[in-house]
This record gives structure tokens, sequence and C-alpha cells, in this order.
């Protein structure tokens, strides 16, 4: 079942994408004491879930830097649908997302699965949707777009805009629009 994709970049260090099931995650986040405050949408109450069906975790060394949850959803006409795909702030912008999905889509392929949305976040929208969409065009696998966008005043503070998760580079681009 593993399906470890490794990625080595200029600045050395490597990093690691595992596919997990259930047992494994729960297991692997309950020696992670922190990760509710580096991965958004994590939480360790809904990681409780007996059903979760696969995780896509990114490691640099023994750290997780981010992760894609997958699941099943009744209504959905594919095999998984995203949950969430979140990366560590401190480790944006280097291209790690395009990591976890293509690792993710290679399993689906291996699988013959087919991938879907229940929803998008407006940075989802913007940023995840596209390279999903090419991704999955580019390996073959089914993608089920969904256009439904998901967005609730909790998880922004600043109109539509999410400052708890910018990169400080954003922040500071952020903050001089004001």
């Amino acid at each position: 079942m593993k399906n470890i994709k490794t990625f080595e970049t200029f600045d050395n260090p490597t990093y690691s994408v595992v596919p997990m099931d259930n047992d494994e995650f729960y297991q692997l986040i309950r020696k992670e004491k922190t990760l509710e405050d580096r991965i958004r949408f994590f939480s360790y109450t809904a990681a409780n879930h007996v059903n979760d069906p696969m995780h896509f975790v990114l490691f640099i060394e023994n750290k997780v830097i981010g992760i894609c949850k997958l699941d099943i959803f009744d209504s959905a006409d594919a095999d998984y649908s995203i949950c969430y795909v979140s990366i560590d702030r401190q480790y944006r912008n280097k291209k790690l997302t395009r990591l976890i999905i293509e690792t993710m889509v290679d399993w689906m392929k291996e699988h013959n699965y087919t991938l879907g949305t229940s929803s998008w976040t407006v940075p989802g929208n913007l940023r995840l949707r596209p390279l999903v969409k090419s991704i999955t065009s580019e390996k073959g696998v089914k993608f089920y777009d969904k256009d439904e966008k998901h967005d609730v005043q909790w998880m922004y503070n600043d109109d539509m805009i999410n400052i708890n998760e910018m990169t400080p580079k954003e922040l500071k681009k952020h903050n001089k629009r004001k």
C-alpha cells in the first residue's frame, strides 16, 4: 500500500508523501501534539472518525507539514472526494501542494479510483481546483468537479481574506493594501 514519493529541493530538505489509511493516520497523530495549531482544517476530534478512509501526509524528515484528507460521500459520483488539503504555513510556496496532489492522484490511478470534491473554499477554488484539474487530466484520473463554494464566516476574519493562513510575505503584502 505504501506509495511513498520523495522530492528534494535546492535547499536540500527531503520531503515525502505517505498514503495512510485511518488506522495508520490515527497512530501517527497520537504522537503529534501541534498539528491542530499548524495544519488548517485538521482537528484531533474529527480525526478520530473510524470511517476516514485515506490521508496523504507530507513529511520533512519525521515532521508532518501537510495533509490531504480524502473521504467517501454517499451523494458523490466519485469513489473518493477531497475534504481538505493544507500545508503548514512555514512550508508554503515550495510547490508542496503539487507533491501531495500528484502522489494522491498516482494512488487513485493505481487503484482505478475516481476523484471528486464536496465543495471549495475561496483559496481552494482559486489555487487548488486548477491544480487538481490539471494533474487529474494529465494522469488520466476521472475528476468530478462539484461547482459548489463552501465558506463560512468563522474561516475568515477580514471579509473573505484569511489573514491567519497567510505566509509572512502574503501578510506583509496584504497589510500594505490596507
